[in-house]
């Protein structure tokens, strides 16, 4: 016997004109996923640490974090999905949960709806660089020194100089902030992240069971020494 059409499920709400009005639910479940697993918040961190010189109101404040958290676990999404991983702060990676296909679609959504709530809060924001990993990867090739720091500057250094405009652009003389000085301050902390991150997955056990792209990376014929 088939259930009633008219039951309401978590993705279905009912409708007074006789048609299913579907949730976002399906699209944010991989999103709320991988906000529910461990991370050390260097974003939200980085944000208050900066709102000491800004001094911009709470909301806005709030509206930022809110973005670039976002924006950052739908950049982890995609990673995941590209680099094959299986495992994202030692649990299953979102795609595996939910499918390649849904989490692609849902860390779309995420980047379209952090757009739309920026708009009219803030008005620039450096532009994050496609990375190269990615072809190195497939390459099997170990990139250079100097390779690899310009990678990471337009990976995650894009981001934390993107955190800092944007919190500049709230304040009352968003100019007076935007120093060479300071965006090299934001590379300089981006850099410091970046690579202990990554050399932590190289040489911390712990770390790499959590986080196992890096095993993938070495079954190439690229030698790490």
């Amino acid at each position: 016997m088939r259930a009633s059409s008219n039951i309401a499920t978590p993705e279905m709400a009912p409708s007074t004109n006789g048609t299913a009005d579907l949730n976002d639910s399906a699209v944010m479940a991989p999103i709320r996923y991988i906000s529910t697993l461990p991370s050390k918040n260097i974003r939200t961190k980085l944000a208050n640490a900066l709102n000491i010189w800004f001094n911009i109101a709470p909301h806005k404040l709030q509206l930022i974090k809110e973005v670039v958290i976002d924006l950052h676990n739908s950049s982890l999404i995609l990673d995941d999905i590209q680099d094959d991983s299986t495992l994202r702060r030692g649990n299953r990676t979102a795609h595996l949960v939910f499918g390649p296909a849904q989490c692609i679609n849902s860390a779309t959504y995420m980047m379209v709806h952090s757009g739309q709530k920026l708009q009219g809060a803030s008005q620039e924001h450096p532009q994050i660089f496609p990375t190269w990993d990615l072809k190195w990867k497939y390459d099997a090739r170990c990139p250079s020194v100097v390779e690899y720091m310009a990678m990471v500057n337009g990976k995650t250094g894009a981001m934390f100089s993107m955190l800092m405009r944007m919190i500049a652009s709230l304040t009352q003389t968003p100019s007076a902030w935007l120093s060479p000085e300071l965006d090299q301050l934001m590379q300089l902390l981006e850099c410091l992240f970046q690579v202990r991150d990554d050399y932590q997955n190289l040489q911390d056990e712990t770390f790499t069971e959590q986080k196992d792209f890096v095993k993938i990376w070495t079954k190439g014929n690229c030698h790490i020494p």
